[in-house]
């Protein structure tokens, strides 16, 4: 069974972005908003990515939390992985909180390298395999071993995408 995730929302996000750009600061009831109409996340499940350090926490001035833009960016982003990791495998999100916490001073790296990963899906995914139950193992073998090499320790800079996802296509017989 095909599993999709549905993807950035960018039309509220851009929106969000022009609204706050001149105070640098969202509120924690709009980043809220979002979680719940465009993401389907409920608000106790943002808490808790804040406490396992999956995002970073809001900032408070008084009783009023914000993200400053950086930290929303991180935020959408961190979002994103997760859903799609979710949607498109069967690997725990954990894995994601180790690599996260392994990779802290490069944490907008490791953003980069798996959203390249979350982009190029489709274009690892399509010829790799015809069949529907293949296509759920191609996509929890892909996540597997690129979590195994990133708990390794790789240079993020040597990660090579399209052979991870070559080398999980052979093992398949793809």
């Amino acid at each position: 069974m095909r599993r999709v995730w549905y993807g950035k929302d960018e039309k509220r996000v851009t929106e969000l972005l022009n609204k706050y750009s001149k105070s640098g600061k969202i509120p924690l009831s709009e980043v809220h908003d979002w979680y719940e109409k465009n993401k389907g996340i409920p608000i106790r499940t943002s808490q808790w990515y804040v406490q396992e350090e999956f995002i970073p926490a809001p900032s408070y001035k008084g009783r009023e939390g914000y993200y400053s833009l950086e930290d929303f960016k991180i935020v959408r982003e961190t979002i994103y992985i997760i859903g799609w990791i979710k949607s498109s495998s069967k690997v725990k999100i954990t894995r994601l909180k180790r690599v996260l916490k392994k990779y802290a001073k490069d944490r907008q790296a490791i953003l980069n390298t798996l959203l390249n990963l979350v982009e190029e899906f489709p274009i690892y995914s399509t010829d790799a395999v015809d069949e529907e139950d293949r296509y759920d193992i191609f996509c929890d073998m892909l996540w597997k071993e690129v979590f195994d090499r990133l708990d390794k320790g790789v240079n993020l800079k040597t990660l090579k995408l399209t052979e991870i996802a070559e080398e999980v296509r052979k093992k398949i017989g793809g």
